[in-house]
């Protein structure tokens, strides 16, 4: 045997025949295969470099083994375990990654790398090589899905460690998802009830000492990253089945957007006591056309009280304040418009569904997901309030979906000359087209004021 055929992506290859029979041979004798990992990163010399032997050392994973061996970016690696390394072309990677899969795991190793002219040995002790995705469970009384975090993960998030778990989706209308703030995926949760989280079986041990026993939510204190930003939040911890309550509890308010009149701001209009917001855009023509709402009015009372809000991180104060009073009150509002003062009388509604509660739909098969069109979205693409369609949320990078050139906040209008209205039709659309498995689905997509026609095609098994 000199190989097994393989097709990816419509290429054909071989497997070598040794690297098949090592695999089987593990598999045989362990039920599993185990490989060693360097933790760098390495690619072939450059084209006109003068050195002809060798790779360039292009990534150190921060606090690895590699590091700690004095592994730096940019060197050159000429020599691994007794191996020699000669990378000229990509095509001989596969073989320099199979060589250094076979190094001894967890026992130390001689490196010789170039590093300015000068050949320096360095002792590095390969580790076990994790799955680059860790095992992806849900945990109902969260309404997440978690999984450890991998050295990768670590790497592309910019996080100082592995400690934690990476939120991997949030359920509409579950415990996380009515959070203030909500959890988000790609969020790290650290710490639950101040107690460190190393990993997802810390997380499950933790989360069933607290629901134990308990028939009512357990307000539970989280705190988590995003983007390098911590941030904590408290999470009704115990909600196991689905519930429209999170959509049920919509709050009254203004549909309007204000920006604070600040400090400075009152001190050039004059009125130095001056505080309050100023309305910057109108939401709901409808609405301010009834209440007579003015873009430029200044609101600086609610029902006779001051609106305390006089610095930019007061932002949220005004709204704080409305959303105390119930859905279709009235209240009024002390306005000032030029040299006038009003009081408007405005009746409150019941504030637009978020888009994180809307229903989503993620296709498997051509690696996108999509949810229903928010009211915020119709407002910031100036689209009608009965534009129908929904909008796609992701493309995973590589996808057929991504490779159809369809990209995240596209609005998909037709599917294969088939209108699109929400959600629910669409599932229904598709499900039919992966039973039929054509070669390819053509989508009527707008993007941004444009309409396009994308040719998306698969592969079927």
């Amino acid at each position: 045997m000199i190989g097994i055929n393989e097709i990816v992506f419509g290429l054909s290859g071989a497997i070598p025949s040794n690297l098949a029979k090592e695999v089987a041979f593990q598999l045989k004798k362990k039920g599993t295969v185990t490989r060693s990992y360097l933790c760098i990163e390495v690619q072939p010399l450059l084209k006109y470099s003068k050195i002809k032997n060798g790779g360039i050392v292009n990534g150190v994973i921060p606090e690895s083994p590699a590091e700690k061996a004095g592994f730096k970016s940019g060197d050159i690696l000429l020599k691994i375990g007794g191996h020699p390394v000669n990378l000229n072309y990509y095509e001989e990677m596969p073989l320099f990654h199979q060589m250094t899969a076979n190094l001894p795991i967890g026992k130390p190793i001689q490196a010789e790398v170039l590093r300015n002219n000068e050949t320096i040995v360095l002792t590095v002790t390969p580790s076990l090589r994790e799955p680059a995705e860790p095992e992806t469970i849900e945990s109902k009384p969260w309404g997440i899905t978690i999984r450890d975090i991998s050295p990768e993960a670590s790497k592309k998030l910019k996080l100082k460690d592995k400690d934690g778990v990476l939120v991997t989706s949030v359920r509409p209308g579950g415990p996380s998802g009515q959070a203030k703030p909500v959890v988000m995926p790609k969020d790290t949760i650290i710490k639950i009830n101040n107690i460190p989280i190393q990993n997802k079986n810390k997380f499950l041990s933790i989360t069933r000492d607290l629901i134990k026993d308990k028939t009512e939510p357990v307000p539970t204190l989280i705190e988590a990253t995003r983007e390098g930003q911590s941030y904590i939040s408290v999470i009704p911890l115990g909600i196991q089945q689905d519930s429209d309550e999170g959509r049920e509890v919509r709050k009254a308010w203004i549909p309007v957007n204000t920006q604070v009149i600040t400090r400075e701001i009152a001190q050039i209009m004059k009125m130095p006591d001056l505080t309050g917001i100023r309305i910057t855009r109108l939401l709901d023509k409808e609405f301010c056309k009834k209440t007579g709402l003015l873009v430029g009015d200044l609101i600086v009372g609610l029902d006779g009280e001051k609106i305390p809000a006089a610095f930019p991180e007061d932002s949220e104060v005004f709204s704080s304040m409305i959303r105390q009073y119930r859905i279709d009150s009235t209240v009024n509002l002390d306005i000032i418009r030029g040299n006038e003062k009003l009081v408007v009388p405005v009746t409150l509604p019941r504030s637009p569904e978020p888009a994180r509660e809307m229903e989503k739909y993620q296709d498997d098969n051509y690696e996108f997901m999509v949810r229903d069109l928010s009211f915020m979205k119709k407002i910031d693409h100036q689209w009608p309030m009965d534009q129908q369609g929904v909008i796609v949320e992701e493309v995973e990078p590589g996808s057929w979906a991504a490779l159809g050139e369809l990209s995240v906040d596209d609005l998909i209008i037709e599917v294969n000359s088939q209108s699109i209205k929400d959600v629910r039709q669409f599932r229904k659309i598709m499900e039919q087209l992966n039973s039929e498995k054509p070669k390819a689905i053509v989508m009527h997509i707008m993007r941004r004021s444009n309409h396009k026609f994308l040719e998306i095609e698969s592969e079927w098994e």
